[in-house]
C-alpha cells in the first residue's frame, strides 16, 4: 500500500488551482479595477484574500486532519453537520432572527442524523 501525506497533496492541489485560475485571474483584473474599487479597496481586497487563503483554507485543513488524526473519522465528519446548527444560533445571536418551524424542524432532523450516526 502506497503511504500518501495528506500535506504534500493539499499543497499539489492548491498550487495546481492557482496555476489554472491565474490566466482568469489576468483576465478579470482590467474590469475589478475599473470604478468599483479604489486602491485603498483594492488592497483591502487582497489582504481579504490571504487571510481566508492562510487561515480558512490552509490552517482549516491542519487543524481537521488533526482533529481526524485524535478523534476519528465518523466523529469528525458528524461534526460537519453541526455547521447549520451553529449558523442558526450564530443568525439568531448576531442578527436577531428568529427561526422558523421549517428551521426548528431541520435543526431536529440535523441533531437526529447525527445522534443516530454517533450510536451506530
Amino acid at each position: 500500500m502506497v503511504s500518501i501525506d495528506m500535506f504534500i497533496v493539499s499543497r499539489d492541489l492548491t498550487l495546481t488551482g492557482t496555476v489554472f485560475l491565474f490566466p482568469f485571474l489576468v483576465l478579470r483584473v482590467g474590469d475589478l479595477r475599473m470604478d468599483i474599487f479604489s486602491q485603498h479597496d483594492m488592497l483591502v481586497v487582497i489582504a481579504t484574500m490571504i487571510y481566508l487563503g492562510v487561515f480558512c483554507s490552509a490552517l482549516g485543513f491542519l487543524f481537521w486532519n488533526r482533529a481526524i488524526h485524535l478523534a476519528g473519522t465518523s466523529t469528525i465528519t458528524n461534526g460537519i453537520y453541526m455547521i447549520p446548527l451553529v449558523t442558526i444560533i450564530g443568525d439568531s445571536l448576531i442578527l436577531g432572527n428568529a427561526p422558523n418551524i421549517y428551521v426548528m424542524i431541520g435543526a431536529a432532523l440535523v441533531l437526529a442524523g447525527i445522534y443516530l450516526s454517533e450510536r451506530g
